[in-house]
Parts: C-alpha cells; sequence; structure tokens
C-alpha cells in the first residue's frame, strides 16, 4: 500500500504536486488541478478534524476492518468515474489562487507526517474511525 508515512511515496507526491500548473489536464477523472489540490487539502482537513465531514454516510458494512482494507489498503485501483462525496469538495478553487491551494497541501501533508504528527485523526464520512487502520 502506498502510504504517507513512506517518504519515497511522499516525496513523489511533492514532486507530482509542483508539476501541476493550473492548465494541467486531468489523467484519470474530470477535476482539474486547482480543484483536485483543494480536494486533496479537504481530505486532508478532515483527517485532522479541522473540517467536518458530517454524519456518516452510506452503509454499516462499509466501517468494517475487511472492507476498509479493501478500499484503502489493498492495491486495488479506485474505479473510473467514481463520484466525489460532497465532503471532499468544500473548498473553492478561486482564480489566481493555484499557488496557494498548491502551498496548502504541500504544508497538510508536511503536518501529517511531521514530527509533531498524531496517530488519532478525524471521523471520515463514510469509514468511520480510521485511526490505526
Amino acid at each position: 500500500m502506498r502510504s504517507l508515512f513512506d517518504h519515497v511515496v511522499r516525496d513523489r507526491l511533492r514532486v507530482r504536486i509542483d508539476h501541476l500548473t493550473p492548465v494541467t489536464r486531468p489523467r484519470w477523472g474530470t477535476m482539474n488541478a486547482q480543484r483536485a489540490l483543494c480536494h486533496l487539502a479537504d481530505a486532508l482537513r478532515i483527517m485532522f478534524g479541522e473540517h467536518s465531514a458530517g454524519p456518516l454516510q452510506g452503509p454499516a458494512f462499509l466501517r468494517s476492518g475487511v472492507v476498509r482494507w479493501v478500499v484503502i489498503a489493498s492495491p486495488l485501483p479506485w474505479p473510473k468515474g467514481l463520484k466525489t462525496g460532497e465532503a471532499f469538495m468544500v473548498t473553492p478553487a478561486e482564480p489566481g489562487a493555484f499557488e496557494r491551494d498548491r502551498v496548502a497541501v504541500h504544508d497538510l501533508i508536511a503536518r501529517c507526517t511531521g514530527p509533531e504528527a498524531t496517530p488519532r485523526w478525524g471521523i471520515h464520512p463514510v469509514f468511520g474511525d480510521l485511526s490505526g487502520c
């Protein structure tokens, strides 16, 4: 499983983020580069408990350990065309703020993996408590 806690994975992600431009075309879904940066920032803010994802959504079986492992830790790719939850689309992609959004994602990744990182995370809107996953 790829993880931000693996410095090789984290460094590759940082390079990919640094290569994005406001006109970078989507290679997987439909989000433009800035919308994707805002999406990543929203997901990390939910993880830190800084952004509320609202009540748990979806059927309870999605919060079982096996299902969470398949979705989060297995090498299976995310299916194309999967809709992103509204909780992960809160921060607006404001014109002219691309660099601000890029810096925000870098800062959030550093907080997640730095010396002040906590093993306790916020509640995921679909999978529930992911601490210790």
